[in-house]
């Protein structure tokens, strides 16, 4: 008798492992980003932009993201602001992929 318990302890031993489940299969990117940039051709004080990229995770086990785009741009005195959802973003496990508004 003593022997079937041995074994029934090793195998339990053997079956054992983290019960917390699969760790993350993609990296945490939600939260909030300063974008700024400038255009090809131009001075850079004659032609930028600035603003905010808020991206939201639902879950780190798919890739999918949303959020939102605002940035002003001053192109050569002309000020205006372009700002909506992201649609088609996501993560890949090793990179962000394209996103746009």
């Amino acid at each position: 008798m003593r022997n079937i318990w041995w074994f029934v302890l090793l195998g339990a031993a053997a079956c054992g492992g983290d019960s917390t489940g699969p760790s993350p299969a993609f990296p945490a990117v939600a939260g909030t980003y300063t974008v700024t940039g400038y255009f090809d051709g131009i001075p850079s004080d004659a032609a930028f932009f600035n603003g905010t990229l808020m991206v939201t995770q639902a879950s780190r086990q798919g890739g999918a993201l949303g959020g939102t785009m605002a940035v002003t741009v001053n192109l050569q005195g002309d000020v205006f602001n372009i700002g909506g959802a992201l649609q088609g973003a996501n993560v890949s496990p090793n990179s962000l992929r394209a996103a746009t508004r």
